[in-house]
């Protein structure tokens, strides 16, 4: 899709809007949602990861601002991986972003099936989501899984995830004007 700097500047300042508008709503791990995806963002920028991964983590929960299905006792809403990825395509980004950000469910999925400790590093909050959104793969879903190309850059994600929930760490604007500056450029960069 080819898109032209006003329309790349109306779809970065609306979903940052949705970021300031949804951001400080509690993400169930005593973090709020803004403060989880930066932190998974800036994880992502320690590891020296490409700006296509770093904004699939910053982006990866953009689906909690999108729909109006019921939440999973307070953790967030079902189904937000496949409407975040669906709202992103709708706003120019590449099937390789819609994967990575609409992947981290089922590859919570698969690392439950795949490895026992796996499960018992996770948080609280995502064993109780876990149950909403299908529990552990099966080794059919699994075997599926391990032929994706995309494979290893999705369990990246995944951990990036798991780590984004530290309490101590607040969002800092200057983060965000960043992640807003590489937003900008990856669209541009992308739709040419």
């Amino acid at each position: 899709m080819s898109l032209t700097k006003e329309k790349i500047a109306r779809s970065v300042e609306e979903i940052f809007g949705l970021y300031e508008k949804y951001g400080n709503e509690d993400y169930g791990e005593n973090v709020t949602q803004v403060m989880h995806m930066t932190q998974c963002a800036n994880h992502a920028i320690e590891e020296g990861a490409s700006d296509e991964m770093v904004l699939a983590a910053f982006l990866h929960d953009i689906g909690h601002f999108l729909e109006n299905e019921p939440s999973m006792e307070g953790y967030g809403r079902q189904d937000h991986d496949r409407l975040g990825g669906e709202y992103l395509l709708s706003h120019g980004f590449s099937e390789r972003m819609v994967k990575l950000v609409s992947s981290h469910v089922r590859v919570k999925r698969y690392l439950t099936f795949k490895d026992n400790t796996y499960y018992d590093e996770l948080s609280e909050a995502s064993r109780i989501t876990l149950g909403f959104q299908g529990g552990p793969m099966n080794a059919e879903e699994a075997s599926a899984f391990e032929e994706d190309p995309d494979k290893d850059d999705c369990v990246k994600i995944r951990f990036w995830d798991d780590l984004g929930k530290d309490v101590n760490i607040s969002v800092d604007q200057e983060d965000l004007n960043r992640l807003k500056i590489l937003m900008r450029a990856y669209l541009e960069i992308s739709s040419s």
